[in-house]
């Protein structure tokens, strides 16, 4: 599998990310910079873990932004 990238939303070459600033366990913000010399274009990229698909075996009972806690493991999981 490639490792996704950021594409230029200006001209589509692959972006570089330069800097990260960590918000929360689960979100972060990016700076990602065009590589294209005729570009340069720089942005600000959010990152989010959205939803947690299957819960970690070393719940950190600290974080509950995924919610690692009782009420969520007792859930039972919807189906497609």
């Amino acid at each position: 599998m490639a490792s996704p990238y950021i594409k230029c939303p200006h001209c589509g070459t692959r972006m570089r990310t330069s800097a990260h600033k960590t918000i929360s366990p689960i979100f972060k913000t990016l700076v990602a910079t065009c590589q294209n010399p005729e570009c340069l274009a720089s942005v600000t990229v959010n990152v989010e873990i959205d939803k947690q698909l299957q819960p970690s075996l070393l719940l950190n009972t600290e974080n509950r932004a995924l919610g690692n806690h009782k009420e969520y493991h007792d859930e039972q999981p919807t189906r497609c």
